[in-house]
């Protein structure tokens, strides 16, 4: 579906500005809106990403599981930095969609868009919280005045160091593992939604375009000029 309205958008602004106001800074209105929609786009992928990481993370856990022995500490510790990094990369994903929702509502006067918004800054908030209620209090579990990405790597690291067994350290890395892998599924959703969302306003903005010139070309349609004969035999 998007691909078609980023198509059709392009054609309606035939490569020349449309009239924006301040907050466009004078750029096009349309090459506004498509940039918004390939930076939507590309989040998007990166969320879909994330995603395949983490069932990849996944099944190397379920992998080490069935073999505990090969499980060394070493191995351990690097997937509880991959799992810090992909909270990060989560976390950076809804923050920055956050930020170019707010963005394009404020150019755009668009609510629609300031709803979305504070939903992905929600996402964020409530990832890394489950994140963290994963490594409950036998990982010294505290409300992190931070709340980042870090302060759930220190833990993990913490309740690591307080496992005595490969199973029991594996197990810990799955929780969390388990916990990202719902929210990323959670991320996914919510960018179905906005992508949904946001067809339908570009669908609605190309429709009021259409009808906006077609006005236009009825308006200055040339007045037919009458023939000849009806000058040389007036009917009055």
């Amino acid at each position: 579906m998007r691909a078609p309205i980023a198509c059709l958008l392009l054609a309606l602004s035939g490569g020349q500005a449309v009239a924006g106001g301040p907050a466009t800074g004078g750029a096009s209105e349309w090459t506004q809106i498509l940039n918004n929609i390939q930076l939507v786009e590309t989040y998007a992928q990166g969320a879909l990403g994330l995603q395949q990481q983490i069932i990849q993370s996944e099944q190397l856990i379920r992998s080490l599981q069935d073999n505990p022995v090969g499980a060394v500490v070493p191995d351990i510790n690097q997937l509880a930095r991959n799992q810090a990094k992909m909270i990060a990369l989560g976390n950076d994903i809804g923050n920055n969609m956050s930020k170019v929702d707010q963005n394009f509502s404020k150019a755009f006067t668009n609510p629609q868009a300031q709803e979305f918004g504070l939903k992905f800054k929600l996402w964020s908030n409530e990832a890394l919280k489950a994140q963290r209620i994963s490594l409950d209090s036998s990982a010294g579990y505290q409300e992190d005045a931070k709340k980042n990405e870090e302060s759930i790597l220190r833990q993990l690291t913490n309740k690591l160091a307080a496992l005595n067994t490969p199973s029991a350290k594996l197990q810990a890395i799955g929780d969390v593992n388990a916990a990202q892998l719902k929210s990323s599924q959670e991320l996914n959703n919510l960018f179905a939604q906005q992508q949904a969302a946001q067809a339908a306003y570009m669908a609605a903005q190309i429709s009021k375009d259409q009808a906006t010139q077609e006005a236009q070309t009825i308006r200055f349609k040339a007045v037919p000029i009458p023939p000849e004969s009806s000058y040389k035999n007036p009917k009055f």
